[in-house]
């Protein structure tokens, strides 16, 4: 269900994240060539991440306060 792939999007998008501009850039090896489902999930994640990034990192903050 959604659930189960909720998770795991989550271990995977810190991995993919990464691993991408590693790929593109020491091996100029694009691994969403041709895989246009792959690069739509690049692109969502990366969206959602900098849209939450302010509210995690005040989270973060104000919890050491």
């Amino acid at each position: 269900g959604i659930y189960m792939t909720f998770q795991v999007d989550i271990a995977y998008a810190p991995f993919i994240e990464r691993f991408q501009p590693f790929l593109l850039d020491v091996k100029n090896y694009d691994i969403t060539a041709g895989r246009p489902k792959l690069a739509a999930w690049i692109e969502v994640h990366l969206k959602f991440f900098l849209l939450l990034w302010p509210y995690l990192y005040l989270e973060f903050h104000n919890s050491y306060k």
